[in-house]
């Protein structure tokens, strides 16, 4: 429980921390490139990885790549959705990740739901759809249909 209170509380920290240093002066992907490269050079010193036993030949050169993209695409993404959408709905957004891990619980580790579990799922999927969609002005539609897709990108 402490993990996902921890990683909920950083979730939030990396978006508004986006917000701030976005009204500062600073351009998302100057701050997202930053963080990959610190990250990197921290985590080689923390880990002190073994390098002898890397082939060249061996390596999946495709999913680093792919990943290379994808994972900080996530974060440009996020960047737009706090734009366009605010904080408030890209990180419920965020939150509708839980969907995926409740989906994959039923099909795929058949997890089997009572009633009262099935009530919460509905009933937290109900607010967050109430939230999403509150607010929303009639001369706002094309903003708000870029801040949806922003929104689904990042979930």
């Amino acid at each position: 429980m402490e993990l996902i209170i921890a990683a909920a509380f950083c979730s939030v920290l990396v978006s508004i921390l986006l917000k701030v240093c976005k009204t500062q002066g600073f351009r998302p992907m100057q701050m997202i490139t930053w963080n990959y490269v610190s990250a990197s050079i921290l985590c080689f010193y923390w880990f002190k990885p073994n390098l002898v036993h890397i082939s060249i030949q061996q390596t999946p050169w495709l999913l680093i790549l792919s990943l290379g993209v994808l994972l900080p695409s996530v974060f440009l993404a996020l960047a737009k959705s706090l734009d366009s959408a605010g904080i408030l709905k890209t990180e419920i957004a965020q939150r509708l990740s839980v969907v995926l891990s409740l989906a994959a619980a039923y099909f795929v580790f058949q997890e089997k739901f009572t009633q009262l579990k099935l009530a919460g799922i509905v009933l937290g999927i109900v607010a967050v759809l109430c939230i999403l969609y509150s607010h929303r002005a009639a001369g706002q539609s094309s903003k708000a249909l870029q801040g949806i897709l922003y929104l689904a990108c990042v979930w």
